[in-house]
């Protein structure tokens, strides 16, 4: 059995699997075997795990794969102590700046995702970019999944936004990735100067590409940029902080916009309106601005859900009559009828005046709107 030194000192079992340390020889039908068994880990699912533990045993070194955010993704053995800021100096034009350590770049699509380490010497760098080759190999195959499952989403999302699916198919469609159209949900959108692909092809997080969970919230690129459909509840500014830094990685100017939280399909293409608008005040995190449907309107294009923006602005009423068999609606609908006169409006509702004031003051607290302003009364 391999055993090893835990931090009290003692001897405790490892991967009973793996071959016991051998010195590397100039035999080069034993590195060709090696090279094989390697192939053969990630062939049989051992993953990237299963591959800095054969390494380990092969080199009888500690060997370690650290993201280039300085997360840890895999080592061997488990309590090792990497100094991360050491290694994270190592850059293409310095390959020794994280002596006395040995780095070899992991690269996807031509990105270093991610730093092969360890102890050993450099006259085991031919194996160790070979293991690095092969750990592409399984990111870029779990990372060619994602990007799949990405592609899907932004059909229906596109569908979605554009009104060509029915609501009810949309609904399905979206469970079937997780999320829940009923409840509330913000839209995230983010925008950086780089290359498309790079919006499209980059892992965020490693660990989640690792085990294969996918994203954590629904993502996926669209010809707007980045976005995320996050449910209401969650920590939505941390999400948006997280992705302004994701994008400040990719490109310059990056900047994100963040839609209030909206119901539903209709809800959905509202969050999108609100998000498009917030990212076009610049770089950093924005957030959505009262919306006016006057300005929509002006604006209107086949891309702009008036429909679904007409049915959010009077959400607050319909839901009140609904609950309490009011009239808020009809109310309003008489006010403005009648030329916001007071007095012709409720003749016509056969109410008493007080009656109709009640009934316009409920309107605007429970949609923050003034009855008296010029602009508040256009967007009604």
């Amino acid at each position: 059995m391999v055993t090893d030194p835990d931090s009290s000192g003692r001897d405790v079992p490892t991967d009973a699997g793996a071959p016991d340390a051998t010195p590397i020889g100039n035999d080069a039908s034993v590195e060709f075997a090696f090279n094989e068994h390697l192939v053969g880990a990630i062939a049989a699912g051992r993953g990237v795990d299963g591959l800095v533990t054969l390494l380990r045993h092969r080199l009888g070194t500690p060997v370690s794969v650290v993201d280039m955010r300085g997360s840890m993704v895999s080592q061997s053995p488990a309590r090792m102590f990497w100094p991360v800021e050491t290694l994270l100096r190592w850059r293409p034009d310095a390959p020794h700046a994280a002596n006395p350590y040995v780095v070899v770049p992991i690269e996807l699509d031509g990105d270093v995702i991610a730093l092969l380490c360890t102890s050993a010497g450099a006259q085991h760098l031919p194996l160790l970019r070979f293991a690095a080759s092969v750990a592409a190999l399984e990111l870029g195959c779990l990372q060619a999944l994602l990007s799949g499952r990405r592609e899907l989403v932004a059909q229906l999302l596109e569908d979605i936004r554009h009104g060509a699916i029915p609501d009810r198919d949309a609904v399905r469609r979206l469970a079937g990735f997780g999320v829940d159209a009923d409840s509330a949900n913000h839209v995230i959108l983010g925008r950086a100067d780089c290359a498309p692909r790079l919006l499209q092809s980059f892992p965020s997080n490693l660990h989640s590409l690792l085990a294969q969970r996918g994203d954590p919230y629904l993502r996926t690129t669209l010809a707007d940029g980045l976005v995320l459909v996050v449910p209401a509840g969650d920590e939505v500014d941390a999400v948006a902080s997280l992705a302004l830094r994701h994008l400040s990685r990719l490109g310059a100017r990056a900047r994100v916009g963040v839609s209030g939280s909206h119901a539903g399909v209709g809800g959905l293409r509202v969050a999108f309106f609100e998000a498009a608008d917030a990212v076009a005040r610049g770089e950093g995190v924005s957030y959505q601005n009262r919306m006016d449907l006057e300005t929509a309107l002006m604006a209107a294009t086949l891309d702009r859900p008036m429909y679904a923006l007409a049915e959010s602005a009077l959400r607050p009423l319909t839901d009140y009559d609904a609950k309490n068999a009011g009239q808020l609606v009809d109310t309003l609908d008489a006010f403005l009828s009648h030329d916001c006169a007071t007095g012709p409006a409720a003749e016509a509702l056969f109410i008493h005046r007080n009656t109709m004031r009640y009934r316009l003051a409920l309107i605007e607290r429970l949609t923050g709107r003034d009855l008296n302003s010029f602009s508040d009364r256009v967007h009604f």
